[in-house]
């Protein structure tokens, strides 16, 4: 969906509290789409607030539900089933877009291992972090170099 290879149709709906699903939810719902944005707990639990309370924000002004603390239940055909406080909820979806389950990607630093190259991984190639974290990462490993 962010690269642009995939124009969901319809009313979407988007899963995840971070920042991938939340720029995600945020661009269909610029690009017209009817969107809902559906998180277990809160928005961006470990990103920075200041950034968070501004992309929250465009949630707000561009109209996209949000249902937080609403784990998924059930994905069917034509909705997303949640549990919404004590009750369950179905919201209508055309698509849903995960945005969540991120995955570290090391290719890379394991193809390069055996070359004679120091070889220094951080970030989300050794597991999904937020900004912060991975700039501190960096700076540990800058002050070793």
């Amino acid at each position: 969906v962010l690269s642009g290879k995939l124009h969901p149709q319809g009313k979407t709906v988007v899963l995840g509290g971070r920042y991938t699903a939340i720029e995600a939810a945020i661009l269909l719902s610029e690009q017209g789409r009817l969107v809902s944005l559906v998180t277990r707990g809160e928005l961006g639990i470990t990103v920075q607030r200041m950034m968070l309370r501004s992309l929250q924000q465009k949630l707000i002004e561009l109209g996209v539900p949000l249902y937080l603390h609403s784990p998924v239940l059930e994905i069917t055909e034509n909705s997303v089933l949640i549990r919404l406080g004590n009750e369950i909820s179905a919201l209508p979806a055309d698509t849903v877009v995960l945005g969540m389950g991120m995955q570290p990607v090391n290719d890379l630093a394991q193809e390069l291992e055996g070359t004679g190259i120091q070889i220094y991984s951080v970030g989300d190639c050794i597991k999904p972090r937020n900004a912060a974290t991975v700039a501190f990462q960096a700076a540990q490993v800058a002050e070793k170099i």
